[in-house]
């Protein structure tokens, strides 16, 4: 599905999220998957509804495979508040990191 990209910020999507890219060295020494890694995650946010949590790394946004926080942008552009995604990444319990799957429903910056 072709989509356009949301020029009006009052309608544009918003997660909730702050992240940050993590380095090559980073990831292999801690054999990390790569993806947008939380670094915070807003209070009451869509993010933060969907049990979302800091230390997770986003690796796919409705079905689009996400390898760093501008790859996560970059996507998000195209979606408006409201919309429903299903957001993968990967939680870490105990020394593993397990991927897991949840439907966000997208809200807006206020």
């Amino acid at each position: 599905q072709t989509r356009d990209k949301v020029e009006d910020d009052s309608k544009a999507a918003y997660l909730g999220i702050t992240s940050a890219d993590l380095s090559m060295e980073a990831i292999q020494m801690y054999d990390m998957p790569e993806g947008a890694f939380v670094i915070r995650v807003d209070k009451d946010s869509a993010a933060d509804e969907a049990g979302i949590q800091k230390g997770d790394i986003i690796v796919s946004f409705d079905d689009q495979s996400v390898n760093s926080m501008s790859s996560l942008k970059s996507i998000m552009e195209y979606y408006a508040a409201g919309e429903k995604v299903t957001v993968q990444y990967y939680h870490q319990e105990g020394s593993e990191y397990v991927l897991k799957s949840v439907e966000v429903t997208l809200g807006k910056k206020s």
